[in-house]
């Protein structure tokens, strides 16, 4: 592997120049403003890698007195962090098992409906749209995306020519890398501003739950799979394509993977309590509001604390060992969360030291103010406006990175000029819908980046892909804000 480059010149420009400009320039909150021009610029250069700039933003807090040093990593232990730990945990858990493969290959082979290309095309992305409601987008990704290359080795005796090739490998593993994506809005756990988001807006005293997010997204979610499948039919088509006998080899390849192991049993079981514990309080606490121990439940089995402790039951649950000596051991050890996406906690953890960084000082509401001069009389104009700005900038810095900057402007713009709790959260949601809408370059997202590099998918496949999908996104999002403003 390549060792990344580094610019130092640009690094050292994007920390002092914005500080010295800020400083003789005698504008208010002078020491926010440096800190967020430079944590800007550094994510959408990525002149330094993106974790890296997650925690450079507790550092220039202190360092320019903008927090004190007890209270700037408070963010980093936030319950939100630990939440998205326990579900790289049990990701993390699945992957060593095979369980991710077990259930595409048995989706693929038990629910492909005759031997139609489109058959393929949509089982493939609904598990990757599933997959990546409960696990994150990176993850189901790069599991479907190895599963993908090979039924296309598969499927070479099955096509006549190069260029129907190229055409079924793009389809496939766009389908992989979008859908995941999407599937990422669906649920709060399924993507970093869903719970940056709801960590921002709790804040301001609107709380959301599980149950109550997938009422809002998950509709969303499936519009924009049917549009995907849409889109991919008039501008990759293969509905004429048959693939006779593909299901019975799908059939095959869990066949070779044998009975379910007792620990692929545990991990499925530890998965499905994990989403019943996410689901059924809430539900249980809606229906039977004046009962005690519902109540008692509801408030106890936060988010947070049911997927940690889905997370940390893999190194409790015990397992017999089938390489080496024989024994009992765990799901997991500690020297196996190396493949966890612990940069992604790190980046995760300065976007939301630097929302809260902007929103106590008072610089949200002022840049808000200042940025989104319509105010909050024109709700409408507000929303769109943020829309195609959070998507634009999604698809040049991480959708992480886009959500942890403009949520909480969008926040100083409503709620703290006086919108109603209502509108400000509709605009707060639908940015943080199109902040997972960046489909058109590599480096928009990790499953564009990881389809890419499979060396199958052309970057220009991908942005005419994208750009179709980034226009109807932001359309079926505009619906949504006018259906609810």
């Amino acid at each position: 592997m390549s060792q990344r480059t580094i610019n130092p010149t640009l690094v050292v420009a994007l920390i002092f120049i914005p500080a010295i400009g800020c400083a003789l320039s005698g504008v208010q909150h002078a020491d926010v403003l440096a800190i967020f021009i430079t944590i800007i610029g550094l994510w959408l250069t990525e002149a330094v890698p993106l974790p890296v700039t997650g925690l450079l933003v507790p550092v220039l807090c202190v360092i320019y007195g903008a927090i004190p040093a007890a209270k700037a990593f408070d963010q980093f232990g936030s319950d939100i962090l630990f939440l998205f730990l326990g579900c790289f945990l049990m990701g993390r858990a699945m992957e060593k098992y095979g369980f991710d493969r077990r259930l595409a290959y048995f989706l693929l082979g038990r629910f492909m409906i005759g031997s139609s290309f489109l058959s393929i095309n949509l089982i493939l992305g609904l598990t990757s749209f599933i997959l990546s409601m409960w696990i994150s987008n990176t993850s189901a990704t790069a599991v479907l995306s190895a599963i993908t290359l090979g039924i296309l080795a598969s499927l070479d005796l099955h096509l006549k020519d190069q260029a129907t090739r190229n055409r079924v490998a793009v389809r496939l593993l766009l389908t992989c890398a979008f859908a995941a994506s999407i599937g990422g809005l669906a649920t709060p756990v399924g993507s970093p501003p869903n719970l940056i988001a709801i960590k921002l807006l709790a804040q301001n005293g609107i709380n959301i739950s599980f149950m109550e997010w997938m009422k809002i997204a998950l509709p969303i979610a499936i519009m924009m799979f049917v549009a995907m499948m849409i889109i991919f039919e008039f501008l990759f088509p293969l509905r004429q394509l048959s693939l006779p006998g593909v299901k019975r080899q799908f059939r095959a390849q869990l066949k070779e993977l044998g009975p379910m192991s007792g620990a692929e049993i545990q991990i499925a079981t530890i998965f499905l309590l994990t989403i019943a514990l996410w689901v059924l309080p809430g539900i249980l606490h809606a229906v039977f509001p004046e009962t005690a121990w519902i109540a008692t439940a509801n408030s106890r089995l936060s988010m947070s604390i049911v997927g940690l402790s889905g997370g940390l039951l893999t190194f409790f649950l015990p397992v017999r060992r089938h390489d080496g000596p024989d024994g009992i051991v765990p799901h997991l050890d500690w020297n196996e969360t190396d493949r966890v996406e612990w940069g992604t906690l790190m980046l995760f953890g300065g976007g939301l030291t630097l929302g809260l960084l902007l929103e106590q000082s008072g610089t949200a509401k002022d840049l808000g103010g200042y940025l989104f001069s319509g105010g909050v009389t024109q709700p409408l104009l507000l929303g769109i406006c943020v829309v195609l700005a959070s998507i634009i900038m999604s698809e040049f810095a991480s959708n992480t990175a886009a959500a942890s900057i403009l949520i909480p402007l969008i926040i100083g713009a409503t709620f703290a000029r006086g919108a109603s709790s209502s509108i400000g959260t509709t605009i707060v949601l639908a940015c943080t819908f199109a902040a997972s809408f960046g489909f058109m370059l590599p480096v928009s997202t990790p499953p564009n980046a990881i389809v890419y590099g499979t060396g199958k998918v052309p970057a220009r496949e991908m942005r005419r892909a994208g750009v179709f999908f980034d226009l109807l996104g932001a359309l079926i999002i505009i619906g949504f804000l006018y259906l609810s403003v």
